[in-house]
């Protein structure tokens, strides 16, 4: 390559020889030039008086052409033949203004400008325009480091730069040792074999580099800047004139005219063509070229990258024009390509077979040296952690460690090399930038609220299949179905509803004849739009398999959807997954919905006193979030402080049996949370952990109650297991609050048909007997049935159902309360006349003493109502003692009664 000194000293001696020759000749000619300016052409100019108006209106041009010319100057560089020509004009007109006398100018009017004429304007103009040249002078230094975050996609520019240990410097050293040692006295065609994005404009860039130290001709042709095959074929001459200067221009655009036009052109044009100059033949015109070529003594090396870029015509022409039409001496082509892309174009427009065809045309291949995928890996890593703020170092982590632990690689044992993300998927570091920038304008909003996992497998499967992509977006509720447990989708059968679509029916077919042998796979509807997609693309068994593992890591089959939080880490990392219903539209949208909880609120949340956490829950359902809400605490069971841990159980302990339409608050995800915490590091004492227990299960109402009762008596049970990890309440402390929930029932006169007998049944007292209630429940039961209402509502509690065979009588609690039935009957029937009687005679005092004034049939008149109250509640009782003595003497089976005055609706 020749030095640019040289260069630029070739070009300064020019330009002052054209100089020199131009001032020459308008000294020899000045005489006829003034003669021509003061002809009758001019001749009004000069005639023109100045006056203050035409100033005025000379300086406003002139300032309005000074602003237009400053804001030209930002992005405008002068024309040399325009510069040269104004400094001409300039150096004639100078010579008129201040050395000759021939021409009368015409001066300002205003006094302060009055030895300045009107076209001394001019030097203003060159003045400006010179002023474009300072850009060249003093260049700007532009800024060029980014600071929005992504990665810019730029081949190497030198050998230090190579990520790859070296190897695409191999590259260039073959291709530099084949240019410095040989001589051809026709072209040589050197082809660089890569897929897109492996690197072969980076090897261009090295071996451009170290070609500056020698002397040889260097010329970039980039052929996907043209349109069609003579625009191509045009701009390689061009660029080919460029390259070897103005000597052969002429010859080389006499050569791509005959090229393009040769027997194109009509016969009348050719002909006038004929008269004006010689005819040459094109092979005339080509050995004059490569003589002149010859001459020259110097290599010529033509890079021509993005062939990938073409079409199969210009990939075609592009390949003869290397063979045939650009066959001259010492040049050397390197051609950046990928074979199999290459091939698969050519194989249409030509009868040989298209390897052999290749390499006719080529003359020696160096195909870019496989590398270790474990490179691409650090890489993506590195610029991966370089990119993501450091707030959000955890999410990489846990990215890290699903990789390591895929399933598809270890568990199924499908082969490292076949599925791992790093050796299949990303092959280059052109599309792992294409990764990461993806993730940074989608998601850099909301890091927080994604799986980074998830994002970077969906943004793989975006870049590499966007059809799928969409796919499972567009017609998930076709392709999914949800696990109700966890609200979760996973991958649906093509069962009999489906094969109601006719595009089913023979897949559900053979669905149905696969059922049993374990060897078969059931087809899923994501299979059956797979196989079309495959088909459609003419993509093999092996890719698809590929692409059907990839979108496994995302979505579990049907067959493993059962096991519910497992198929995800259970940190929130794991609920973050795009498998989840709640959380899946985020991935496609780039936006958390209203209907969704951000993580940010939810970290906020954890943060909230304790007195805060309840009104936020209720805001959250009242805002549609219950589901949310619901499966983020089902999911949260590991904790940093106390506070975290408080709040995770308080709202978990409020949610739980609450009846709100999404609440999905599980019962056993709760009770893990209670067992195996380190209850020193939550609460700073085992004392001080007992005290928040016994505040968070006192409760006074129905359901308050039988929640307390139901969770301790599950814990009790726990605690009976286990050596380590318990609940911090002892059993005794337990028990208590479980026997004082039974007093509080009572004392509250809640209705036994509601919960009552499950908080009972959780009181009872183990012992060598059995299970027996404790003796102050019994006497405070037995004092509260002190009304003929409590009463009532006792009997029916004791009433059951026993399905189809009607209705039974909780005759076993009844022993261990009142001892024998014969007491307990006793009981009904003494309390019933004792609270009729009572009832008579309150109602009759209480009305006498309201008001003394009332005559005697008012009085009567209350008495006789009250009566008549007392006699149907005693009906009650009535119908009660019919049905009872009617299953005990059925043994206490189940029989059909027809009840008339109980209501029963609860029982249904």
């Amino acid at each position: 390559m020749e030095d640019k000194s040289d260069l630029d000293i070739q070009t300064v001696i020019k330009n002052i020889f054209f100089i020199l020759i131009s001032i020459a000749i308008l000294i020899a000619f000045t005489s006829e030039i003034e003669t021509f300016f003061k002809s009758e052409i001019f001749g009004w100019f000069y005639t023109v008086d100045s006056n203050s108006y035409l100033d005025f209106l000379i300086i406003l041009i002139s300032v309005f052409y000074v602003s237009i010319k400053v804001r030209e100057c930002e992005y405008e560089i002068p024309n040399m033949k325009v510069t040269f020509l104004l400094t001409l004009l300039l150096g004639f007109y100078t010579y008129e203004r201040f050395f000759n006398t021939e021409f009368p100018f015409t001066y300002f009017k205003w006094k302060f400008l009055s030895d300045v004429a009107y076209l001394d304007g001019l030097y203003l103009v060159l003045v400006l325009h010179l002023t474009g040249y300072l850009k060249k002078i003093f260049p700007i230094q532009y800024n060029n480091e980014s600071t929005g975050g992504l990665l810019e996609d730029l081949p190497l520019s030198n050998s230090n730069e190579d990520g790859l240990g070296g190897l695409l410097e191999i590259s260039s050293k073959k291709i530099l040792t084949i240019l410095r040692d040989n001589k051809f006295r026709n072209s040589y065609a050197i082809g660089l074999n890569g897929e897109w994005g492996d690197g072969k404009t980076s090897v261009f860039n090295i071996v451009k580099k170290d070609l500056a130290k020698d002397d040889v001709v260097v010329i970039d042709f980039n052929p996907w800047m043209g349109f069609d095959k003579k625009v191509l074929i045009r701009d390689f001459f061009n660029s080919l004139s460029e390259g070897l200067g103005s000597d052969l221009s002429s010859e080389v655009s006499k050569y791509v005219d005959e090229i393009l036009n040769n027997g194109e052109e009509s016969g009348i044009v050719n002909f006038v063509k004929s008269l004006v100059k010689k005819d040459e033949s094109i092979h005339s015109i080509f050995t004059n070229i490569n003589q002149k070529i010859r001459l020259l003594n110097k290599k010529i090396v033509v890079f021509i990258d993005d062939v990938d870029r073409l079409d199969r015509e210009e990939i075609f022409e592009l390949l003869k024009l290397i063979r045939n039409t650009a066959n001259f001496s010492n040049v050397f082509f390197i051609v950046a390509y990928d074979r199999t892309y290459v091939n698969e174009s050519i194989k249409y427009q030509n009868s040989e077979t298209t390897v052999k065809y290749l390499d006719k045309i080529i003359n020696v291949e160096i195909n870019l040296p496989y590398f270790d995928k474990f490179l691409l890996k650090d890489y993506f890593l590195r610029k991966l952690e370089e990119l993501v703020p450091k707030d959000f170092t955890y999410k990489i982590n846990s990215f890290k460690e699903r990789y390591d632990k895929d399933p598809f690689i270890e568990d199924l044992d499908l082969g490292f090399n076949e599925n791992d993300l790093f050796i299949y998927w990303l092959n280059n570091f052109r599309e792992i930038k294409k990764i990461l920038n993806s993730l940074v304008v989608n998601y850099s909003h909301m890091y927080k609220d994604v799986n980074f996992h998830d994002v970077i497998y969906l943004e793989i499967l975006k870049l590499k299949h966007p059809y799928l992509y969409r796919l499972i977006f567009v017609k998930n509720k076709e392709i999914f179905k949800i696990h109700s447990n966890i609200n979760c989708y996973f991958f649906a059968l093509i069962d009999e509803d489906k094969a109601k679509d006719k595009r089913f029916k023979e897949v559900f077919e053979r669905n149905k004849q696969t059922v049993g042998k374990s060897e078969e796979k059931l087809v899923t509807v994501f299979d059956f739009y797979l196989d079309e997609y495959c088909e459609k693309n003419n993509i093999n068994i092996i890719e698809r398999g590929q692409i059907l593992e990839l979108v496994k890591r995302l979505f579990p089959d049907e067959t493993n959807s059962i096991l519910g939080y497992d198929v995800d880490n259970r940190d929130r990392e794991g609920y973050l997954s795009v498998r989840y219903v709640s959380k899946f539209e985020r991935y496609f949208s780039q936006v958390v919905f209203n209907s969704n909880i951000k993580e940010q609120d939810f970290d906020n949340f954890l943060l909230l006193p304790s007195l805060d956490i309840i009104p936020k829950i209720k805001n959250w359902i009242s805002e549609d979030k219950i589901k949310d809400i619901s499966l983020r605490l089902n999911r949260f069971d590991t904790f940093e402080n106390g506070r975290e841990y408080r709040n995770v159980i308080i709202s978990s302990y409020y949610l739980l049996y609450l009846d709100v339409s999404g609440n999905l608050m599980d019962f056993n995800a709760l009770m893990y949370k209670f067992v195996d915490q380190n209850w020193g590091k939550l609460f700073g004492s085992i004392d001080d952990a007992k005290e928040f227990f016994k505040d968070l299960f006192t409760g006074n109402d129905n359901d308050s109650l039988n929640k307390s009762s139901t969770v301790l008596y599950e814990l009790l049970k726990k605690n009976k297991r286990r050596t380590e990890g318990k609940f911090p309440l002892s059993d005794y402390e337990i028990n208590e609050i479980l026997r004082k929930n039974v007093q509080k029932f009572l004392e509250n006169n809640i209705s036994f048909i509601g919960n009552f007998w499950n908080i009972y049944y959780k009181s009872l007292i183990s012992g060598s007997t059995g299970k027996t209630p404790d003796i102050g429940i019994v006497n405070d039961l037995k004092n509260s049935l002190n009304s003929i209402e409590r009463l009532e509502d006792f009997v029916v509690s004791l009433i059951t159902s026993y399905g189809y065979e009607g209705y039974r009588i909780r005759h076993e609690d009844i022993l261990k309360i009142f001892d024998s039935y014969e007491s307990f009957e006793d009981f009904i029937s003494n309390n019933n006349n004792n609270n009729n009687n009572n009832n008579n005679n309150n109602n009759n005092n209480n009305n006498n003493n309201n008001n003394n004034n009332n005559n005697n049939n008012n009085n009567n008149n209350n008495n006789n109502n009250n009566n008549n109250n007392n006699n149907q509640n005693s009906e009650v009782i009535s119908e009660f003692k019919r049905f009872y003595f009617e299953i005990k003497d059925n043994n206490w089976e189940g029989i059909n009664f027809q009840f008339e005055k109980i209501d029963i609706s609860h029982l249904d």
